[in-house]
């Protein structure tokens, strides 16, 4: 059984928790340096870096220095899409210039990781790429969005792995394949935190990755994740931003169904 360790992101409605609900998480997931970070003694930093579009290391070094050093266990980013440049529009990306192919992302990611380590020099700051959601749009092509992408860095430069389960959800309807087969297809070993949250659909033949509150069906598709991962200890993050009573009332409920469908122990003070 895996030890779950419910964590609280911090992103632009955080100050509005009152300290008592903050104080029920060990970890913070920072989102955006430049907000105010609840005080805490262990840290994830989930950024919304790519390795496609940013200079990762770069725009590290200066994040580190508004964290005035603060130790982060954790630091995940994304690799795709599958484009130097893109238009963004609606959330998503679409091509602009100079396409990569996921054989040159992977191996780009290689080389950034090397970079990134040099940064959080001897700090056992673990890295993660987190999975991206697809779209039809033309710049999450080749593969980018699939478990294999996904495996093939992990295994290559063993970081870890960010499981978003929405953005999972997403890509299975977009590319019509079943959800519990590209859980499947992940490879467990490696993810270390899981995202949750609910989708929306655009019509019949789109979901997007809407941020909602999840509902019983999200919190069996996670169920499902953790009872594949053989890891004692996973990070826990609800991303439903938009409202924070709900995303309260999230944690509460996630909490309290975990505990009636399973003997995992859960961490929330």
């Amino acid at each position: 059984m895996s030890e779950l360790n419910f964590t609280l992101g911090v992103v632009h409605n955080t100050h509005e928790h009152n300290t008592k609900f903050i104080n029920r998480f060990n970890t913070i997931e920072i989102k955006n340096p430049t907000l105010p970070i609840p005080e805490k003694k262990d840290y994830l930093y989930h950024s919304n870096y790519s390795v496609s579009l940013d200079d990762i290391p770069k725009a590290l070094e200066s994040d580190m220095q508004l964290l005035q050093n603060k130790k982060i266990r954790r630091f995940s980013f994304d690799a795709g899409p599958c484009y130097r440049k893109v238009i963004e529009k609606n959330y998503k990306y679409y091509p602009g210039e100079t396409f990569i192919s996921s054989a040159d992302l992977i191996h780009m990611t290689g080389e950034t990781i090397h970079k990134i380590n040099k940064i959080f020099n001897n700090q056992n700051t673990s890295l993660a790429v987190e999975n991206l959601n697809y779209y039809s749009t033309g710049a999450y092509e080749d593969g980018v969005c699939l478990p294999e992408f996904y495996n093939e860095i992990s295994e290559k430069y063993k970081i870890e792995q960010v499981l978003d389960l929405a953005h999972l959800k997403v890509t299975a309807i977009n590319m019509k394949i079943p959800f519990l087969e590209l859980l499947d297809r992940v490879n467990h070993d490696y993810v270390k935190e899981i995202h949750l949250t609910r989708i929306d659909f655009l019509d019949n033949n789109s979901a997007i990755d809407a941020h909602f509150e999840p509902m019983e069906d999200d919190f069996n598709n996670l169920l499902i994740a953790i009872n594949k991962n053989k890891n004692p200890n996973l990070d826990i993050v609800i991303e439903a931003w938009r409202d924070i009573q709900k995303l309260q009332l999230s944690f509460e409920n996630l909490n309290q169904f975990i505990k009636e469908n399973s003997d995992h122990k859960i961490i929330f003070n």
